[in-house]
């Protein structure tokens, strides 16, 4: 909570609102960003397209993510793991417990179970991406040697 002066008077400012406001907008062009590139494709979705498509300024999205790539890649971070929290995989709950297991049977069962879990959420998307890099789309050069490096 900021204090700000109005009037001669100090007085707390609560700007949780458009911090919760921002969040939502952000919520927005992430499911806007999904739907526009299983739809159309990486090539053809354009940062007017997911503005258009999430009810939002073109601005609001470079500022919030930076460029399309940024965007793709901010996007496939969440539907790999799940959720926006910045904490990797190895730190979380369902890792750990795999970790724990003291079994190799258990521990395979445990990888496997995360594994599909990770490839359902990610699907169309994944193809989408996948296919883009095929056909040579040069962004996703450094997106694959980004997403390899951090899987292993």
């Amino acid at each position: 909570m900021a204090v700000s002066e109005v009037n001669g008077r100090r007085r707390a400012y609560d700007n949780a609102g458009r911090i919760e406001q921002a969040a939502a907008n952000r919520r927005r062009v992430l499911a806007a960003a999904h739907r526009v590139l299983v739809e159309r494709g990486y090539a053809a979705t354009t940062i007017n397209a997911i503005a258009a498509e999430a009810r939002v300024s073109r601005e609001m999205i470079y500022k919030a993510f930076g460029n399309k790539l940024a965007l793709v890649k901010r996007l496939y971070d969440i539907q790999l793991i799940g959720d926006d929290e910045e904490r990797p995989l190895g730190d979380r709950p369902e890792w750990a417990a795999m970790m724990a297991e003291p079994t190799a049977g258990g521990v395979l069962l445990r990888y496997a179970t995360i594994v599909r879990e990770l490839y359902e959420r990610l699907g169309a998307l994944l193809g989408v991406l996948l296919l883009a890099a095929r056909s040579g789309e040069p962004d996703l050069a450094s997106f694959g040697a980004e997403t390899d490096r951090q899987r292993l």
